[in-house]
């Protein structure tokens, strides 16, 4: 987990880690429909990281060590991967 208790987020792309705080993610997610985005509202204080592969495939680690694999949720990898720093 990044530091104060942020969500790192894993760019398999550009192969660097984003930090993210949970304020940033929320506000970016508050106002969507999805039943994805809603999901992971729900999660996010459990998160300490998600890493975003490329062929639209998640994995969310949470604070006590359980990791979840998630492969079809593709508008809130798109979300996510938006949310880069620097993009």
């Amino acid at each position: 987990m990044g530091r104060d208790g942020n969500v790192m987020v894993w760019d398999s792309e550009r192969q660097i880690f984003n930090e993210l705080t949970p304020i940033e993610i929320l506000t970016n997610l508050l106002h969507e429909n999805s039943i994805e985005c809603q999901l992971f509202m729900a999660w996010l204080p459990q998160v300490k990281s998600v890493f975003l592969y490329r062929r639209k495939r998640m994995e969310i680690v949470f604070i006590d060590g359980m990791t979840y694999n998630i492969p079809n949720m593709p508008y809130l990898y798109d979300k996510l991967f938006s949310m880069r720093h620097g993009a």
